[in-house]
């Protein structure tokens, strides 16, 4: 998975950013995945995103 985040306004890239992952490691299990495997990743995705822009407006953290 890859994704950017930009500026609507200036067009300034904000965040970038890419994952990887296999399900266990093995081509094996990889080929096993099924859909629910994919949507466990996505909201683990959505998740993480989520905490890091909350961070970023209540200044616990910077970009």
């Amino acid at each position: 998975m890859e994704g950017k985040v930009t500026d609507s306004m200036s067009g300034n890239l904000l965040v970038a950013v890419a994952d990887k992952r296999v399900g266990g490691g093995s081509p094996l299990t990889g080929l096993q995945w099924q859909w629910g495997d994919a949507e466990n990743i996505i909201d683990k995705w959505c998740e993480r995103a989520a905490e890091r822009l909350s961070s970023w407006s209540t200044g616990a953290a910077t970009p």
